[in-house]
């Protein structure tokens, strides 16, 4: 059993964006341990009356009166300052932490919490990783930042001392965690809203590995330029796993695909066949998370021949190129990727398997994302036969009106590629079941409000069963959409055996774009983003206090508090006195 000595003196939890993917599996976590569990969220969805239905109350809005009775009051970092639980709650001194601090007693209460990072493949890693732990009766509690079919969940509550958890690098939040084993996938340039460049993106992550205790264990991508550097920070045992180089700890080898795209290849530990393993996940990409997995469960006396059992029929998380089904005799799947180079594994493994045209409905993901990534985002999807934008997805951000979805529509056809901008989502229904054909391959991609299109595209009364992300992709409840005209039907005009993309009408309805603003400086710059080399003056990163971190106005204008993490040497030898105020912020 976790040791929960910390958060017991806390009994009546309070939750602020209940319903987020996160929230609700820390929810539901904490009422299985025996806390009194409230929680609030700005919309109701199927995740919030799940959690009424297992006796967690949650009120929809925000009510003051909400706090009164409560211990402790947790949130996402979606929430606003000026939330008026947030505010209460601090008016009656109740502490109030981040759902990042909380996730971090939680993994503090295992002895050996397992935490999957890095930009790309977390959720199907830690996911990979908890299929092969569950089925070598190994009981663990798990937290996953998307629906996993054989817990009927993101969440399962164990009785061991394993925590399969994804650690988010968004707003360093996996800098409150206490690891035992970090599997670093990759670092890529994302989030850069609040990192701001790749120099600090890569720095978070040297902070993250200088976690690990010296008994500990870092898993790390060789193939991966930015994560080769991390062993030297650390004391831990190291296990590297590359498909390319042979000085890796686990390397695969003699890799090929079958006409889904899915990959067999022998995999060598230490220059050792080791086994050979068949997945059901297509992509390269889905190779690196199998060896990624393989080489945690190694650490854990998890059979190899389980492991290779489990792996052959593990069939993906939600959303992870998630089959829905047909339409014109056209597979339709589903995909969260909103990163160009998630996109550009999607479309890699694509191109392995057999099919007509290929299609991709794109939603990009966040304003500051998109005019960041333009190029990229342009780049990636022409690898797409056919290709449809819509509007951006704000998630937690407003729009400044200094990019749109249009921009991408005009890089792209500066590529020499046409792609159609859609405005509403109707429309791209309508417009895919005019054109898409027999042996197609369509694909929803983002991490917004587009997977509905793929559900209405099969028809099954679906929108999507996943909870909105809470901190690396989105906010805790899902944004109202403003409801645009609808399109008229486009009718395709010429027949569909051009080796390129469908020709068809150019949608009829059209908006006015947006005239891209000047970027607005970043007051400071020099002063909060470059100093990095600070970061061992601070003796404890715990130690906030609410001007510098909780309820800081500055985050959400300047993002001035990061300058606060850069300063930070996070202590892993932790003792009773010196962080068992660690919530009396």
């Amino acid at each position: 059993m976790p040791n929960l000595q910390e958060l017991q003196q806390y009994k009546n939890i309070h939750m602020i964006g209940i319903g987020g993917s996160s929230m609700s599996g820390i929810a539901e976590i904490l009422k299985k341990w025996g806390f009194n569990v409230t929680g609030s969220d700005s919309t109701e969805s199927d995740v919030t009356k799940d959690l009424m239905n297992n006796d967690i109350p949650v009120y929809i809005g925000s009510n003051p009166m909400n706090v009164d009775r409560c211990d402790l009051v947790v949130y996402s970092a979606a929430i606003k300052p000026e939330n008026p639980e947030l505010v209460r709650a601090r008016e009656l001194g109740i502490p109030a932490v981040e759902r990042k601090e909380i996730m971090g007693e939680l993994t503090r209460a295992f002895r050996n919490s397992i935490c999957v990072s890095g930009t790309h493949g977390k959720s199907t890693t830690t996911s990979m990783i908890a299929q092969c732990f569950l089925d070598a009766k190994k009981d663990p509690t798990i937290q996953i930042g998307a629906v996993l079919d054989s817990i009927g969940g993101n969440y399962r509550v164990g009785e061991s001392e394993y925590f399969i958890i994804e650690a988010c690098e968004y707003s360093a939040s996996f800098l409150d965690f206490f690891p035992k084993v970090e599997v670093i996938l990759n670092i890529d340039n994302d989030h850069l809203d609040y990192y701001k460049t790749m120099e600090n993106v890569k720095a978070a992550f040297v902070e993250y590995v200088k976690l690990l205790p010296d008994d500990g264990i870092l898993v790390y991508n060789a193939d991966d330029e930015n994560c080769r550097g991390l062993s030297s920070h650390t004391k831990a045992k190291c296990i590297s796993f590359s498909t390319k180089s042979n000085n890796a700890n686990f390397v695969a080898k003699n890799i090929s695909y079958d006409s889904k795209g899915c990959a067999s290849f022998d995999v060598y530990k230490n220059n050792t066949f080791y086994k050979t393993f068949k997945l059901s996940v297509p992509g390269e990409h889905n190779v690196y998370d199998a060896l990624a997995c393989i080489a945690v469960c190694s650490q854990f006396d998890v059979d190899k021949n389980s492991v290779k059992n489990t792996l052959k029929v593990y069939g993906g998380a939600e959303r992870r190129f998630q089959y829905l089904g047909e339409v014109n005799g056209a597979k339709v799947y589903d995909d969260y990727g909103h990163h160009p180079t998630e996109i550009l594994a999607v479309a890699n493994a694509v191109k392995k398997r057999k099919y007509n045209h290929s299609w991709v409905l794109f939603q990009p993901h966040t304003f500051s994302r998109t005019k960041a990534l333009l190029d990229d985002f342009a780049n990636v999807l022409i690898n797409f036969d056919n290709i449809v934008v819509t509007d951006i997805y704000a998630a937690r951000e407003v729009d400044y009106h200094e990019v749109s979805s249009r921009d991408i529509i005009d890089k792209i056809e500066a590529l020499g590629r046409k792609a159609y901008y859609i405005k509403d989502l109707e429309s791209i229904v309508d417009f895919v079941r005019r054109n898409a054909k027999e042996d197609d391959i369509i694909i929803t991609q983002g991490a917004g409000t587009i997977t509905k299109v793929g559900h209405e595209l099969v028809q099954d009364g679906t929108c999507t069963t996943s909870a909105p992300a809470d901190d690396c992709c989105g906010t805790s409840a899902p944004v109202q959409e403003e409801q645009p005209e609808t399109t008229e039907a486009i009718e395709t005009t010429e027949s569909y055996d051009t080796p390129t993309s469908v020709e068809v009408e150019q949608p009829v309805e059209e908006t006015t774009s947006v005239e891209s603003q000047p970027e607005t400086p970043v007051e400071n710059n020099n002063n909060n983003y470059n100093s990095y080399n600070n970061y061992n003056n601070h003796n404890d990163y715990h130690n906030h206090n609410n001007n510098n971190y909780h309820g800081n106005n500055n985050y959400h204008n300047n993002h001035n508090h990061y300058n606060n993490y850069n300063n930070h040497n996070h202590d892993h030898n932790h003792d009773n006195n010196k962080y068992g105020n660690r919530f009396n912020h």
